[in-house]
């Protein structure tokens, strides 16, 4: 029986650890290949491939897309981890396992077939996938239960960093994210209870959000195609998606059957995560829903029962070298969290040259005061101030009610966040930061149109 704290480590080590317990033996047969079918990610293409790591043999097979060509290479041993990762900079995927017996990451470069070692982390600890520099190369990261701490070495300068997650719990797991759009992962754990506890790279301030609950699976993935990671979780009883999309709020999507496995990746190339799943089974199944092509799902055999399905998280994207459009920086400013909001408010001197047109003025929340709510324009002072710059901004470009709603429902999401830290959902105090939360959000519903 697998662990809770191991159950979740990534999607990849996941599925390698069921397949070590007590799962019907891996085959030592190719996987069965449709030619009608493409697929994604080891290719510079934009699109994630159809990839398995099998652990019987150490064989990688990937699927391409869309060439449907099929690449195999053997690497690694067994009871090594595949950890998916960009590790040269070439901006494709490299073979690259992580040995938990004397914690050596082992790299088969794609730029050249050259092999890169690098000891760090030791037996117990969890690989993690991520770009914690910002600089296009995947970092060697590792999460170690057991002192609540992620070890991080530089991949341009050896510099190793420790990160102190003083809030998680042991059975915490992490999950790979850019949560806060900055280009650069995060250092995030997930909890059995369904908590989110991370730490932002943009101004190194800690986050708490509650999605999940005990059985579920995090799923690394940007789903709404805004650089920044979403709140996802599977639910493998149900084959139930839950997403907090970082724009729009809420989704979820019935997607596989109980006791697929969730497989991140953008299939079709749009920029957003597609839901897709992976069936385990003598010939194994892929079912993605395309984003691209209204929801459209496809499957392709790839696989067998015993492989391990290879994720592709979203870590982070590099920034063009312009920068995106004023609109495009003031959406992703007013429908971000706090922190984002805050990285950029204290560099707005210096932002003034690229984006000239923006208005940072704020006034809090400016909610009438009763004996009742006044602690309360306190508590959602930074979240009032985001609204503000929403409704002082994007009217400039594009006013309609559709954006405005974008903009109130940050508010919403943003005053919850500030709700989370102050106790988990049992406490009074969270009950009623809830509460007072979903009035203001109310109030600027009903008499927010005429200042938008």
């Amino acid at each position: 029986m697998i662990r809770s704290r191991l159950r979740l480590l990534t999607l990849t080590s996941l599925t390698l650890l069921l397949a070590a317990c007590g799962q019907q033996t891996p085959h030592t047969s190719a996987p069965v290949a449709s030619p009608t079918l493409q697929a994604q990610g080891f290719d510079q293409d934009q699109r994630s491939d159809y990839a398995i790591f099998r652990p019987s043999d150490s064989f990688w097979w990937v699927l391409n897309n869309p060439s449907g060509a099929v690449s195999t290479v053997q690497w690694g041993q067994p009871g090594d981890i595949p950890v998916s990762g960009d590790f040269d900079g070439d901006r494709r995927f490299d073979q690259v396992i992580w040995r938990p017996t004397d914690g050596m990451w082992w790299v088969r470069r794609s730029s050249d077939g050259q092999v890169v070692t690098r000891q760090w982390g030791t037996q117990g600890d969890i690989p993690v996938s991520g770009d914690f520099t910002g600089d296009g190369v995947a970092d060697f990261t590792v999460w170690r239960a057991s002192t609540r701490q992620f070890f991080m070495l530089n991949s341009a300068t050896g510099d190793p960093t420790i990160k102190n997650m003083n809030s998680a719990v042991a059975d915490d797991v992490p999950v790979s994210g850019d949560f806060d759009g900055d280009g650069r992962s995060d250092y995030v754990v997930w909890g059995d209870g369904g908590r989110w506890y991370g730490l932002r790279s943009s101004d190194a301030q800690t986050f708490t959000e509650y999605w999940g609950t005990t059985g579920d699976l995090p799923v690394s993935g940007d789903f709404d195609g805004d650089a920044k990671s979403d709140y996802a979780i599977f639910r493998p009883s149900t084959a139930q998606w839950f997403v907090i999309y970082s724009q729009t709020y809420l989704g979820d999507a019935v997607m596989g059957q109980p006791g697929d496995l969730p497989v991140s990746g953008d299939f079709d190339g749009d920029g957003k995560w597609d839901f897709a799943v992976w069936h385990p089974a003598v010939q194994a199944t892929y079912t993605v829903r395309l984003s691209a092509s209204g929801n459209q799902r496809i499957t392709q055999n790839w696989g067998e029962t015993g492989d391990v399905p290879v994720s592709e998280p979203f870590i982070g994207r590099r920034p063009t070298q312009s920068g995106p459009s004023e609109f495009d920086f003031v959406k992703r400013v007013a429908w971000g969290d706090v922190g984002q909001y805050m990285y950029y408010y204290d560099r707005r001197s210096t932002l003034t040259q690229q984006y000239p047109n923006l208005d940072w003025s704020v006034d809090g929340c400016s909610a009438p005061l009763t004996p009742a709510n006044w602690q309360y324009n306190f508590v959602f002072i930074n979240a009032c101030n985001v609204h503000d710059f929403g409704y002082r901004n994007i009217p400039r470009y594009e006013r309609t009610e559709a954006n405005r709603k974008l903009t109130d429902d940050a508010f919403l999401r943003n005053m919850r966040s500030e709700c989370a830290r102050r106790g988990g959902p049992t406490s009074s105090l969270y009950a009623a930061c809830m509460y007072w939360a979903g009035l203001y959000y109310q109030g600027v519903r009903q008499f927010g149109a005429q200042y938008f």
